[in-house]
């Protein structure tokens, strides 16, 4: 199945037009490749770009797109394209679909919301720009910005393993010479924890610049030492008077398992008298409590609650309940805990089993991760499938419009397994219709990259259109 990656950021040109750049990369193994001559072969994909604007369109492009040209033995490439599209301020539709030239198998589309807005009147800051390498250069191309060649990191989830080092970005501010004409501001960039918002202090690099039209920030942060996690990449704009002046973030997910901190000292050296959790003194209360965190914690946080719990310290795991809820809402950490466990008592209420709590169940963790969704679709009686349900969110994080498809192995059964998602972080799986129809692991050999269509459905309407 045709496959990639795709991204955008939004750019201005003071006294001009701000414009879009997008960011696309092909998944080089998913392309069929043909021969060009005896030694050589290469890939074709077909790129369609629309954007509307209402029902009105504004742009429409359609060219080829060709991988490198590589010789009949090597491995095949991932490649790359980059386009900008000069636009008005507004909120736009982008519908991108690619199709493989050199196959009959289906194409592949994408739709995002763009917004665009940058104030004549007040400092703002583009986008943020992920970057895999740069360099700088004197000889103009698709990639050349402020006199570097920037290669994006295109990556729809945002995803660093281990083997990357550096995280490396591009951004620019815009009219800080209207705002501070007569000095200096400060530019500070940092990464912080997306639970808890918490900056991370050896992840932090700060610097000065003149007022300009527009400032180029060209940001590289070593994240070798950055264990695995949720993440925000933060930019922020201070006057000498400390005055927050503009703010930019970008989620990202690290995964790095040689660098798992220790549990921290400060935790065992938390005070918890009078506090919200020194009335609570059941050994079993407390286990649930720190268990039913489980769906917004880190990685790091599953584990050290798992060996907090194993422990059956009352004292510890007093202190690592605090611990966590204040790193979540310093100013009111008990009011915090109360108001999850609200949510844990609905999503108990709604999706737990005969042998599951809600909160263990998949709908569960979900609703609990992210809030309840903003439409369900529900089907239990359609022909010839599984029930099933499709949450969508319209808004989740840095993302918009993603769904989750969860099913039933048994029509009896509350438990409701996530067997696919577009979110960032998230199981995928594009034949999910398979599963739903019932035959995962069993009935006849299906081909895995052709889903299976039965008369009589609308999943993937459903999918499509959850309503």
């Amino acid at each position: 199945t045709l496959s990639g990656f795709f991204s955008f950021c939004t750019f201005d040109i003071p006294n001009n037009k701000p414009y879009l750049e997008t960011y696309l990369n092909v998944t080089g193994e998913s392309v069929k490749f043909i021969s060009v001559n005896d030694s050589f072969r290469q890939g074709q994909i077909e790129v369609v770009l629309l954007i509307r604007l209402g029902d009105k369109i504004v742009h429409f492009d359609k060219y080829n797109l060709k991988s490198p040209v590589i010789s009949a033995l090597a491995p095949i490439p991932d490649f790359i394209d980059q386009q900008r599209t000069t636009l008005d301020t507004g909120t736009y539709q982008l519908e991108l679909t690619i199709r493989d030239k050199n196959t009959n198998v289906k194409e592949a589309t994408v739709k995002q919301t763009v917004r665009i807005n940058y104030p004549s009147d007040t400092i703002s800051i583009s986008d943020i720009e992920l970057i895999d390498t740069f360099k700088k250069t004197e000889t103009a191309d698709k990639f050349t910005k402020s006199g570097f060649q920037l290669i994006p990191f295109v990556n729809t989830n945002m995803f660093y393993p281990k083997e990357i080092t550096n995280l490396k970005f591009y951004t620019e501010i815009y009219r800080s010479d209207k705002i501070t004409p007569a000095e200096d501001y400060l530019i500070r960039y940092y990464i912080s924890n997306n639970e808890s918002n918490k900056v991370l202090e050896n992840f932090i690099i700060s610097l000065k610049q003149k007022p300009q039209p527009v400032n180029v920030i060209l940001g590289d942060i070593p994240i070798s030492n950055l264990y695995s996690g949720n993440y925000n990449l933060c930019i922020e704009i201070r006057n000498k008077k400390n005055q927050l002046l503009a703010f930019k973030q970008m989620f990202f997910q690290r995964s790095n398992t040689e660098n798992k901190p220790m549990v921290t000292a400060d935790l065992f050296a938390t005070d918890v008298s009078n506090t919200f959790v020194s009335l609570l003194n059941n050994k079993d209360t407390l286990i649930e409590y720190i268990a039913c965190l489980y769906p917004i914690s880190s990685s790091m946080e599953v584990e050290t609650g798992e060996s907090i719990m194993n422990r059956s310290d009352i004292h510890s795991m007093q202190q690592y309940l605090y611990y966590f809820w204040s790193r979540r809402n310093g100013n009111d950490p008990g009011k915090a805990f109360t108001d999850y466990m609200v949510e844990v008592r609905k999503a108990n209420d709604s999706y737990k089993t005969q042998i599951k709590k809600g909160y263990e169940t998949d709908r569960g963790r979900v609703f609990l991760q992210y809030g309840p969704p903003n439409v369900i679709s529900e089907s239990k009686d359609e022909t010839n499938t599984l029930p099933y349900e499709i949450w969508q969110y319209y808004k989740l994080h840095e993302q918009s419009n993603k769904k989750f498809v969860f099913y039933a192995r048994e029509r009896s059964s509350n438990d409701y397994r996530l067997i696919h998602s577009d979110a960032t972080g998230e199981i995928y799986d594009s034949n999910w219709e398979v599963k739903i129809h019932g035959f995962e692991g069993s009935g006849p050999s299906l081909d895995p990259s052709k889903p299976l269509r039965v008369f009589g459905s609308h999943a993937d309407d459903t999918y499509t259109n959850p309503h």
